[in-house]
Parts: C-alpha cells; sequence; structure tokens
C-alpha cells in the first residue's frame, strides 16, 4: 500500500435527496484591517530615537534615515504623511519631545500620542504660518475627530527662523493631555475617561501641494510622564 499523497479528480457530484444545495453561505468579505502598531520590538521608556530611528515606519507617504535625521517626503500625489514608532503600543503615560525642522511644505504637523491605528489616537496639531503658532489638540476615535481645545498666538522668532530646530511634544497622563512647545506648556485639555487609554507615539503632516513636503526631525525623546 502506497502512503503517497494522491490527487483525485470529481466530474460529478451527487446531493442526497432533501439536502439542501443552496444553504450553504460563503463568509462575508473582510474588512481592512487597520495599519496598527505592533509590540515585538519592546520598546520602551526612556527612549531616544536618534541617530539609529529603529523600527519607525511609514505608514504613508516617505521616510528615509540620513545623517543622523529622520527624513519625511511625501511624492505626488500624496499631500499627508503618517511616520510610526512600533514597538510602542503599550505606553500609557508619558512626554514626548520632537525636534524638527521645516525644510519645506508640512502647512500642518500633529505630534500623536496614544496611537493604537489610524481612527483612534490624540494629538497635538501645530500650523506653521510664519512667526504665528496655532496649537489644537485633537481626539480621533473610530475615525471621528474632536477638537478637545485650541490656542493661536506669535513666537518671539523671525519669520525665516520660526520653523527651524523647533521643539514641541505632548505630555499625558490619565485623562489629562498637554502640547509642549520648548519644554513650555502651550495647551491643555482633558479625555473622556477609559478612552485612549494607551497607545505609542507617531508624527503625521499635512500639506495641501501634492509632493512638496519635506521635514527633517533631528530627534524624538520619550519619557515617563511626572
Amino acid at each position: 500500500v502506497s502512503s503517497r499523497p494522491a490527487t483525485i479528480f470529481l466530474d460529478q457530484v451527487y446531493i442526497a435527496p432533501g439536502l439542501d444545495s443552496t444553504r450553504f453561505i460563503p463568509p462575508p468579505p473582510q474588512p481592512a484591517q487597520p495599519v496598527m502598531l505592533t509590540d515585538v520590538f519592546g520598546t520602551a521608556a526612556p527612549y531616544r530615537a536618534a541617530p539609529e530611528w529603529k523600527n519607525w515606519r511609514a505608514v504613508y507617504g516617505a521616510h528615509r534615515i540620513e545623517d543622523g535625521l529622520l527624513w519625511i517626503s511625501t511624492e505626488p500625489p500624496q499631500t499627508a504623511t503618517l511616520t510610526v514608532l512600533d514597538g510602542s503600543k503599550h505606553w500609557r503615560d508619558y512626554e514626548t519631545a520632537m525636534r524638527f525642522n521645516w525644510h519645506r511644505g508640512a502647512e500642518a504637523v500633529e505630534t500623536i500620542v496614544r496611537f493604537t491605528d489610524e481612527r483612534n489616537y490624540l494629538a497635538c496639531a501645530w500650523d506653521s504660518h510664519g512667526s504665528h503658532l496655532h496649537v489644537e489638540i485633537r481626539e480621533l476615535r473610530n475615525g471621528e475627530m474632536r477638537e478637545v481645545s485650541s490656542w493661536s498666538g506669535a513666537l518671539l522668532l523671525p519669520y525665516s527662523e520660526s520653523w527651524q530646530g523647533i521643539e514641541v511634544g505632548v505630555r499625558v497622563e490619565g485623562e489629562r493631555i498637554e502640547c509642549l512647545h520648548n519644554g513650555e506648556v502651550a495647551l491643555r485639555g482633558r479625555i473622556d475617561a477609559g478612552t485612549l487609554e494607551n497607545g505609542g507615539i507617531a508624527i503625521k503632516t499635512w500639506e495641501p501641494e501634492e509632493g512638496y513636503t519635506i521635514v527633517a526631525v533631528e530627534e524624538v525623546e520619550v519619557v515617563e510622564a511626572q
């Protein structure tokens, strides 16, 4: 007796009387799964990204690591980028500091915390208009965005230098979230209890002109919330 596998071809199928052949219902198509942070790297705070920038990946847009910097950019027809740090999805209460150089485009940048996927996260959104600063706290839950609070004001910096080496960050602890500019609190807000309790960090940019954004990220640091 041979134990080798065999192939059988059927040209007829007999259905017994009383058996309804129409009752087989194929499974429904599965929706596309959101891009989520993995935790295979076990990234822990305190954390410092530069100069290796390990485990950062682009969800959309382009990124490269060069001269110890994380370069984020768009290519036509892209107008936005989203770059995430894998291994941070279980983080809960922490503070980030991110130092940027705006080279071109990127009308708005979001410094994101408690990111689990593209439809669920908290962010401080920074709009660059010369020496004018506008910041919003945004809460995205199941794809629905809510503005928690916002602030606008002038920076005491020359127009040409205001977005070079700027440091922005986020402090999140429990339901409290703060947007930080050069280490100082620029805006405070609170979210509902029991929502967006943990998640990692990410950077998002938006610019109306296709393929125009070039941003260099000099450093990202994370420590436990104080």
